[in-house]
């Protein structure tokens, strides 16, 4: 066989990986080591390892069983996720109307810096509080209160100031 560190580990794992190995011939097992590997069309794979020794029926250590999970196309769309998530945060936090989020407790989970401009609170000031009680005033609350939670329920509600 082919040396596995030497000819399919990416240069800049190779001293992590013989670690990696070394460490589970002396009996040192590893779970969720990140290994990147090349593939045979050149292309770069991340491969989730988890590394066991393997003994003789006598229980002396004569190498290693590694048992991966090519996590490549995972972690592209963890990425790709991750970019939109901050495309919306951006798209949100710079739109020039108020926007806010609520959970199923309604407490704010968003408020962007229009609302904040507008309502004299910033984020920091509303996240976690309940949006209702926190700005809306008192004789408005109810009907606010009701047209959310059918907004939570997935019920559509037109405009309303």
């Amino acid at each position: 066989g082919r040396p596995l560190v030497e000819d399919f580990v990416c240069s800049t794992a190779k001293d992590a990986a013989r670690k990696v190995f070394n460490q589970a011939l002396q009996g040192m097992e590893m779970a969720a080591f990140e290994l990147p590997l090349h593939a045979r069309t050149g292309e770069k794979r991340d491969i989730l390892l988890n590394t066991t020794v393997r003994r003789s029926p006598t229980g002396e250590i004569i190498g290693i069983i590694g048992v991966g999970q090519d996590v490549t196309d995972l972690k592209a769309q963890k990425r790709e996720a991750e970019h939109i998530a901050g495309s919306l945060d951006q798209l949100i936090n710079t739109a020039k109307i108020p926007i806010f989020g609520i959970n199923v407790q309604g407490c704010a989970t968003e408020w962007n810096s229009n609302a904040a401009e507008r309502c004299g609170y910033s984020k920091a000031d509303i996240i976690g509080r309940r949006l209702v009680q926190s700005i809306v005033v008192s004789e408005h609350q109810q009907e606010v209160e009701h047209r959310l939670l059918k907004a939570l329920g997935g019920e559509a509600s037109s405009d309303f100031e």
